[in-house]
């Protein structure tokens, strides 16, 4: 027993160097490489497949699948999103904050906006008040339904009219939107466009092939780049692990 127990702590404690060599990695935008860490550090905590015994095992398994989970984000391979961030929330009873995160943007990419909705919903009652990358989430989730079933008349669509205001999007929709530069400037302006959808008034042209107005292509396109010109993701990566 004690042979069995030392070996046990032994190989939690190599997890927990490949896990913290993983958060590196990532860190340094190598993502391929990170998940690679992870996906070691979680063999050591199995044993013949299964993950071995103990709260120490079930802790550090449900981090590293969270944290695979942001490594596939990152790659934009969605369905491996899905695959480990619903596995850390098996291991933590669905009350793993992040995963739930990183499953409801996946789900949003894949168009899947109902799910997306319930798993950023519930992520919102455990993340800190205010969370702005949880906000630009919901933004996605409600663009994507904007998209789907068409911009109508305030009411028609269910969004989240509270992002908008986190997102500094002018409460007046008649009011020009004077906000900064940088990602805070980007997701105002981003906010404020969507919102004009929502009250009908931006549509697409139809006439053109458009699935969703011109603005708002261009406020989407304006805040990655305001995200990647901002090292936005690395500022994101020291939060998120």
């Amino acid at each position: 027993a004690g042979d069995a127990a030392a070996a046990a702590a032994a190989r939690l404690a190599v997890a927990s160097v490949l896990k913290g060599d993983g958060n590196d990695l990532f860190r340094d935008g190598k993502p391929a490489e990170a998940a690679a860490a992870y996906a070691a550090g979680l063999k050591m905590v199995e044993v013949e497949g299964k993950l071995a015994e103990g709260e120490g095992e079930a802790a550090l398994a449900t981090a590293l699948h969270a944290n695979l989970a942001a490594c596939y984000a990152a790659g934009n391979e969605y369905e491996s999103v899905l695959s480990h961030a619903t596995e850390a929330l098996r291991l933590s009873d669905g009350k793993h904050a992040k995963s739930l995160f990183r499953r409801g943007v996946a789900y949003a990419n894949l168009g899947r906006v109902e799910e997306a909705d319930a798993d950023l919903s519930r992520a919102a009652s455990l993340l800190p008040a205010g969370d702005k990358d949880l906000a630009q989430a919901q933004l996605k989730v409600d663009a994507a339904r904007a998209v789907r079933l068409g911009v109508g008349p305030e009411g028609s669509i269910p969004l989240h009219a509270d992002v908008y205001v986190k997102l500094g999007a002018p409460a007046d929709k008649d009011a020009a939107v004077e906000a900064g530069e940088g990602i805070d400037g980007a997701l105002a302006r981003y906010a404020a466009v969507l919102r004009r959808m929502h009250l009908g008034e931006l549509k697409p042209d139809v006439a053109k092939g458009e699935e969703a107005p011109k603005e708002f292509s261009e406020a989407e396109a304006a805040l990655f780049a305001a995200v990647d010109g901002g090292g936005g993701e690395r500022a994101l990566a020291d939060r998120v692990l």
